[in-house]
């Protein structure tokens, strides 16, 4: 037990420490650490993901980390669980760590690149609406102007 307690104590820390996650849970009782992402700040970019791809691209890593939302009058709280097991070694909880932290850059970085796509979807998507309207307007008119054909080429 007081190995468990040792390495909740170790993620507990880690975890906070890297200024990604709202814990919680406490550091005693139950040996598991339960963690929210840390809403965005005015300044940041939002996060275009949640707890749940987190748990999602930590299973490319092998670990199995549930994501929850809260029972009614707090479902806006999502929280991801590690359970610490009898078989976890230090080590074993110092690559949870580290795999944890590759997920966050992994999910920074395509998540960031799918908004950039998708605002540039936006984008060709409003050049489409503008030409079409300019030809909209045009098109009655096209017929008027005529070129005249003086001889031949």
């Amino acid at each position: 037990m007081n190995n468990l307690v040792t390495i909740m104590k170790f993620l507990y820390d880690k975890l906070e420490a890297s200024g990604h996650w709202v814990m919680r849970s406490k550091k005693v009782g139950v040996p598991l650490v339960a963690f929210s992402l840390k809403p965005t700040t005015a300044g940041e970019h939002e996060r275009l993901y949640d707890e749940f791809d987190v748990a999602d691209r930590m299973q490319a890593y092998g670990w199995v980390i549930p994501a929850y939302t809260m029972s009614p009058n707090a479902e806006h709280i999502k929280l991801l669980r590690a359970v610490i097991r009898e078989d976890m070694s230090m080590a074993s909880a110092e690559t949870f760590v580290e795999n944890l932290a590759a997920t966050i850059d992994y999910l920074d970085v395509h998540f960031s690149r799918a908004e950039k796509a998708a605002e540039a979807s936006l984008e060709r998507k409003h050049k489409r609406e503008m030409e079409a309207a300019v030809m909209k307007k045009w098109k009655p008119h096209r017929h008027t102007v005529r070129k005249k054909h003086v001889g031949t080429c």
